[in-house]
């Protein structure tokens, strides 16, 4: 096999080095190094939407550049990183850069870097991410070895306390990255963001909707008829619950409680695992008109779901609509919702039971 350096996409060290020392000189605290900046181009090449150099260039660069000259090179060398992920990813060459902290037996390597770029770059097409790991569970089981590192770096916060990653797990979960990324890159090909998703994801609900509307009239006759691609990832309970997210996101209510609460009623077993997304839906729908009191015993009735069938994404619902109570934070409800919310137990016993 060529080396990788030998390949025109791919930086040479001296090119690494010299884009590594110019991201150290002018980077502020919390801004991305070399191995940050490489996290969130590698999420974003494995994502499910293109995403611009005018969108993510923000997260890398942080000050206007000396001259032209300076400038031209910078964006050269990282149009270069950009470019060689992809030709990294196909030919099962991929590594990540890390970083090395400093301990008391001497340097060692670290993913938190490039955890932290990998974070930022799903946040740049969050509603996407978001809408599809709610809905299908084997794309966070992809995720899991990155997931693993970033909670033992401290990147992500978990909902209960995990002991730190021994040395040999660590390494078995950076040794599985390039295989997690190219499985991703593999899953958001066969499973593309939909036209709906893509819709909402951008503002746009009134075309999401028309487009919803298409996929029910589909499902509600048994007459053969074209069908849009994207329609192959939903289930009539499926679109359903989109639907009412959507709904939720439109301002449109009334609708997004009728839908929602018809998906709760019609959702079958095999799909257990989204009740608590769609109860924290609905939640938030009744924080939208102003009944606190309804919100928060949809929360907890959530809550009591994730004990039997954790999940991640309906822990993210619920913390959203607690968020949200901010202005009836005194009433008893609310407080019986932070209880329990803050209630250990919960939580492990949802994890382990």
């Amino acid at each position: 096999m060529t080396a990788k350096t030998e390949w025109p996409s791919s930086l040479d060290d001296n090119e690494l080095d010299e884009l590594d020392r110019y991201l150290r000189a002018h980077t502020g605290e919390g801004d991305l190094l070399l191995d940050g900046v490489h996290g969130l181009l590698s999420a974003l090449a494995v994502g499910p939407l293109l995403v611009l150099p005018d969108e993510w260039l923000p997260e890398v660069l942080h000050e206007p550049f000396a001259d032209e000259d300076e400038g031209n090179r910078v964006l050269a060398l990282l149009a270069k990183l950009n470019d060689s992920i992809s030709a990294e990813l196909d030919v099962d060459a991929y590594e990540p850069i890390l970083g090395e902290v400093e301990l008391e037996t001497g340097p060692m390597l670290s993913a938190a870097g490039w955890c932290e770029g990998f974070s930022r770059g799903i946040d740049l097409r969050a509603s996407l991410w978001e809408n599809r790991l709610s809905e299908d569970p084997s794309l966070m089981e992809l995720l899991g070895p990155v997931m693993a590192l970033a909670v033992d770096e401290g990147i992500l916060s978990a909902d209960t306390e995990f002991e730190k990653l021994s040395d040999d797990e660590y390494d078995e979960c950076l040794s599985q990255v390039p295989a997690v990324l190219a499985a991703v890159n593999q899953y958001w090909q066969a499973k593309p963001a939909t036209e709906a998703e893509v819709e909402t994801r951008f503002g746009n609900t009134r075309k999401a909707l028309q487009l919803i509307h298409h996929g029910e009239d589909i499902f509600a006759t048994e007459e053969p008829r074209p069908s849009p691609a994207w329609l192959d990832w939903f289930s009539p309970v499926r679109l359903a619950g989109f639907k009412g997210n959507t709904l939720l996101t439109a301002k449109q209510h009334g609708p997004a409680r009728d839908t929602l609460q018809k998906v709760l009623e019609t959702l079958p077993e095999e799909s257990a695992k989204q009740r608590s997304v769609f109860l924290g839906d609905l939640a938030a729908v009744a924080v939208a008109e102003n009944n606190p009191d309804e919100a928060c015993a949809l929360a907890e009735e959530a809550l009591d779901h994730l004990a039997r069938y954790w999940y991640a994404t309906g822990m993210e619902r619920i913390r959203a609509v607690r968020e949200s109570l901010t202005k009836w934070e005194s009433l008893p409800s609310v407080r019986r919702l932070d209880e329990r919310l803050y209630d250990w137990n919960t939580t492990v016993s949802a994890l382990t039971g």
